[in-house]
């Protein structure tokens, strides 16, 4: 048996421009979701955390961003916590995650720079698929090896990637068949920003919307898996603050005018 959460996609430090005079609370909103998550993984008692990528928008974030994204990190202290570079933040020299601010992170939290198993326990061992470049035609998890005759652990991937169930994605494509082909109980994805599951391979989505065009973003996976080859069990947890709604009237007169008031303040009462 193992619980753990999964999360992807903080993007902190986004510029939110298509937020206009707002972007600003856009941007730190995102920090306020971020601690609704550490405290989902407190309170449902998680064995650790995993974050399937872009926890940065990018490489050339504020030096602040940084500091208060690390020290989010630090308050899921004891909980082991597992950050994979992105696309969006890849693991390259000079990048977010060599800044000094970085460096003041806790021992409870791992990047995961190298694309090798890690044993979590005796029973649970993890396949991370970290980034090193912004973009790829490969497939990130094709390193990740078939399960060996008799190994009876929970087996957890972690990538960033557009699984090719996907529409029009073709940046570091991930096979659908990679559970089933490397022995996963479960393929913790980031990239695609709203939560979706095919099969084993499941998407968490962004834990705070980030555009208009995402379907139901802002939560958290709570996943639990009994033992090897038993369906994971995943509850999604709200975590968002802000709703994105988008308007496209046809305007004729006073009275579409009025209707779109009335349809805006509504959004904004129910939410």
């Amino acid at each position: 048996m193992v619980k753990f959460l999964h999360t992807s996609d903080w993007q902190m430090g986004m510029r939110a421009i298509q937020a206009g005079l707002r972007a600003k609370e856009v941007r730190n909103t995102r920090f306020d979701a971020a601690l609704r998550v550490v405290n989902l993984a407190k309170e449902h008692q998680v064995e650790f955390v995993i974050i399937a990528g872009d926890v940065f928008e990018h490489h050339d974030v504020d030096e602040v961003v940084v500091k208060r994204t690390v020290d989010i990190l630090n308050e899921f202290a004891p909980i082991p916590v597992y950050v994979l570079p992105g696309n969006h933040d890849p693991y390259v020299p000079g990048g977010v995650w060599d800044r000094q601010s970085w460096n003041r992170i806790e021992s409870h939290v791992t990047l995961l720079t190298e694309p090798r198993e890690i044993e979590f326990s005796e029973g649970v061992a993890i396949y991370p698929c970290p980034l090193m470049q912004k973009r790829s035609t490969l497939d990130p998890t094709s390193w990740i090896p078939q399960r060996a005759e008799g190994d009876t652990r929970i087996r957890v991937g972690i990538a960033h990637g557009a699984l090719d169930v996907l529409p029009d994605e073709i940046n570091f494509p991930i096979s659908r068949e990679r559970p089933d082909s490397s022995g996963l109980d479960y393929l913790a994805l980031g990239d695609w920003h709203s939560p979706l599951q095919h099969g084993r391979a499941i998407y968490s989505g962004t834990m705070e919307p980030t555009s208009y065009s995402e379907r139901d973003p802002g939560y958290a996976a709570i996943v639990e898996i009994p033992s090897i080859g038993e369906e994971p069990a995943i509850t999604r947890q709200q975590t968002r603050i802000l709703t994105w709604s988008e308007f496209t009237p046809t305007i004729r007169d006073a009275s579409d005018v009025e209707s779109l008031d009335r349809a805006i303040k509504g959004s904004v009462a129910n939410n």
